[in-house]
C-alpha cells in the first residue's frame, strides 16, 4: 500500500514522546508498505533508518513558535484551541497540495491533533485515501486535569484560567476532527473512552505506546550517578512540557524532602532536555540535580535506584515508563502515569497518589533491593516485553488491512 504520514513534529531525533511514537510507527510500517513522510526536521537530524528501507522522506524546516503576543491574540480573536495553531505551516499545505495528486495514497495517516488543520487539503488532494488520526492523548483530558491541579494555587490560577478556555475548545475541535477522519488511534482504552464522552461514532483503535527493546540491552548506567552515593531517582522526559514540569517541581519541593528526612544522601534527577526557568531552579535545592539535554537519556535511567513519574495532570500513556521497564529498572507511579498499561501495584510498580505515598515507595525501593530487583524484572515482562514495537505494530497493520481489532 502508498502510505503517507503527515508527522510535523520533529519525526526525527526520537527523543521526546511524540518523535518515538511517530518514527517508529513510520518505521514499522516501512518495513511492509511504500511510506512517505511529510513533516518538520533540521537537515542535519536526517532519520537515516527510514531512508535505507526506502521511506520517502520530504521534510521541510519547522515554522517559527509563535510568540507569547501571537498566542494571546490567538485567544482572543478564535474560537479554535491553541494547538489547532501551534505548528500551522503554509509550506507543508503547499508540499502536500502538490505531492499528493501525484502520490495518490491508499492511506493517509496524521499523527497527532495538531496536524488536523491539514484535513481539507487532504481531502481535497487525495479524495479516495482513507484518513486516519492518530491521538496521541485525548487532548480536553489533559487540559482538564492541569485545571484541577492549577486552580487550587493562587500562583497557577492564569494557567489554570488558559486551561479553562482549552477545555471548551478542544472539546469541540476533538469532536469535529475525528468526526471527519475515517478512523481513530488511541493509544489506550481510557483515552478512547474519553473520545467516546465527546459523542464521536468514528471507528476507534487502541494502538498503545510501545518500546524498541534493541535499542535498550547492554546500557551502561551513568558514571555520573553511579560514582555518587544514593539512592538516586530519576525522572526523564522533555521538560518544558507542563505534565513534567509540574512533576518535577512537586517532587523536588514536596516528595524529596519527604524521602530525605529518613534517606538524606537521596537524590532526585531531572533528566530531559528543554527544561524551563522553574524547573532550573530546582538545581538549587539539596541533592537535586537538573541535567538539562543529554545525549542520551537511557544511561540515567539505567543507573537509577527507581524511575519516578509523580505526574498529577496529563493523559495517553507515557512512554517513560516503558524506557524504564526495558531497562529493568523499579518503577515509582501515581496513577495518571500508570493510566493506560496493565500495571499492577506492588508487582509491576509502586504506585501512590500523595506525596506521603510516594515518598515511602521511594524508601521502599531504595530500603529492598531484592524487591526492587522484582519490581524491575516484573515490569519488564509484563510491560515493555508485550509493547515491543513489532508487536504494537501488528493492530496496525490490521487497521490497513481493512480490519478492526477489538
Amino acid at each position: 500500500m502508498r502510505i503517507a504520514f503527515v508527522a510535523q513534529r520533529m519525526v526525527y531525533p526520537p527523543d521526546a514522546g511524540t518523535p518515538i511514537r511517530n518514527f517508529n510507527l513510520a518505521l514499522q510500517t516501512a518495513r511492509n508498505h511504500d511510506v512517505t513522510v511529510y513533516g518538520f526536521s533540521e537537515e542535519a537530524l536526517h532519520p537515516e533508518p527510514l531512508a535505507q528501507l526506502g521511506a520517502s522522506l520530504r521534510l521541510i524546516p519547522a515554522p517559527p513558535r509563535r510568540t507569547r503576543l501571537r498566542r494571546l491574540a490567538d485567544l482572543v480573536v478564535s474560537r479554535e484551541p491553541d494547538m489547532a495553531h501551534r505548528s500551522r505551516s503554509t509550506a507543508l499545505l503547499r508540499l502536500l497540495e502538490d505531492d499528493l495528486p501525484r502520490l495518490q495514497p491508499d492511506v493517509v495517516q496524521l499523527q497527532a491533533l495538531d496536524t488536523a488543520y491539514v484535513l481539507p487539503t487532504v481531502r481535497a488532494a487525495a479524495p479516495r485515501a482513507t484518513v486516519i488520526l492518530d491521538q496521541h492523548n485525548a487532548e480536553y483530558v489533559l487540559q482538564q486535569r492541569a485545571l484541577s491541579v492549577d486552580w487550587t494555587r493562587p500562583s497557577r490560577w492564569a494557567p489554570a484560567l488558559y486551561s479553562a478556555l482549552q477545555v471548551r475548545r478542544l472539546r469541540r475541535y476533538e469532536r469535529a476532527v475525528c468526526r471527519e477522519c475515517d478512523v481513530v488511534l488511541t493509544v489506550s482504552a481510557e483515552d478512547g473512552a474519553a473520545l467516546e464522552r465527546l459523542g464521536i461514532s468514528t471507528p476507534r483503535v487502541v494502538v498503545p505506546n510501545g518500546v524498541d527493546l534493541s535499542a535498550y540491552r547492554g546500557t551502561t548506567p551513568a558514571e555520573e550517578l553511579t560514582a555518587l552515593p544514593g539512592p538516586h531517582f530519576v525522572f526523564p522526559g522533555k521538560m518544558d512540557f507542563r505534565p513534567n514540569v509540574d512533576a518535577a517541581i512537586w517532587f523536588a519541593r514536596v516528595v524529596l524532602p519527604a524521602v530525605r528526612q529518613r534517606m538524606p544522601e537521596a537524590t532526585f534527577w531531572v533528566v530531559g532536555r528543554d527544561p524551563t526557568p522553574d524547573v532550573l531552579a530546582l538545581h538549587s535545592l539539596p541533592n537535586v540535580r537538573v541535567t538539562g539535554p543529554v545525549r542520551d537519556a537511557r544511561p540515567y535511567i539505567a543507573a537509577a535506584t527507581a524511575v519516578v513519574v509523580p505526574l498529577r495532570m496529563g493523559a495517553g500513556t507515557k512512554l517513560k515508563v516503558l524506557e524504564a521497564a526495558a531497562l529493568a529498572r523499579p518503577l515509582v507511579l501515581t496513577s495518571i502515569a500508570a493510566e493506560g498499561y496493565t500495571v499492577v501495584n506492588e508487582r509491576d510498580a509502586l504506585l501512590a497518589d500523595t506525596a506521603d505515598g510516594l515518598a515511602l515507595a521511594c524508601l521502599r525501593v531504595a530500603n529492598n533491593p531484592v524487591e526492587a530487583a522484582a519490581l524491575g524484572d516484573s515490569a519488564y515482562r509484563n510491560l515493555a516485553v508485550p509493547l515491543d514495537w513489532s508487536r504494537v505494530y501488528e493492530r496496525l497493520e490490521a487497521v490497513y488491512a481493512g480490519s478492526i481489532p477489538s
